[in-house]
């Protein structure tokens, strides 16, 4: 990966240095990476990150960045194995660690995940609140003012699946030099969240699993 000799590039990688590196788990990872983003100038108003687990009952782990206190909304529970929720300053994130079966689950295909998984990227613009949207949970990203979302797979982290996505209020969407930053950044988070995701496998699935 190269992230170039530019300003955002050293952004970045303080960043990635300062802050990410010290935080101890995924949901302050995320939250660190989002205000980083808005700092640059990039109005994230959710962000979603989903990795798989490699675990043979255990499908996916999904965590979705709100900014602001919010309703995560239903998920179909015959799908998960463990939810919780985060709230960190004026932001919340939703966990959650889904079932093999969640995979096929008629939600997760009517995503826009579903769609970067088969493609590597997405970039889609959100219409206005009331009109046509590609995807379900675009009506509720347009209900927030949200104008664009970009998504992709993450790199550089073995096997395993690992998908990234943005929806921000920026006026016009993300010009292409934004869209840049948000995929150079989004590299860089791979490399902490590598070393997080590992703890969590490690640690925390191994408990669900036996129901501590």
């Amino acid at each position: 990966m190269s992230l170039g000799g530019s300003e955002f590039a050293a952004d970045c990688v303080e960043w990635a240095v300062e802050q990410a590196a010290a935080c101890e788990d995924i949901p302050h990872l995320l939250d660190s990476y989002c205000r980083f983003l808005r700092q640059q100038g990039i109005r994230v108003r959710r962000c979603n990150l989903k990795t798989d687990t490699l675990h043979p009952q255990m499908w996916a782990m999904r965590y979705v960045w709100f900014s602001e206190r919010a309703d995560a909304g239903p998920i179909n529970p015959a799908v998960i194995v463990r939810r919780r929720q985060y709230e960190i300053d004026d932001a919340f994130i939703d966990e959650v660690f889904f079932l093999a079966s969640g995979h096929a689950s008629p939600q997760y295909i009517a995503s826009p995940f579903y769609r970067i998984e088969q493609d590597g990227e997405m970039l889609a613009a959100i219409a206005p609140a009331g009109e046509p949207q590609p995807y379900p949970v675009f009506n509720d990203l347009a209900k927030l003012g949200c104008t664009q979302y970009f998504g992709a797979m993450l790199h550089g982290l073995g096997t395993a699946h690992k998908l990234i996505s943005v929806a921000v209020d920026n006026p016009g969407g993300l010009s292409s030099e934004a869209v840049r930053k948000v995929r150079m950044s989004a590299q860089l988070l791979a490399l902490p969240l590598n070393t997080l995701l590992q703890q969590e496998i490690k640690n925390s699935i191994p408990r669900t699993q036996i129901g501590r």
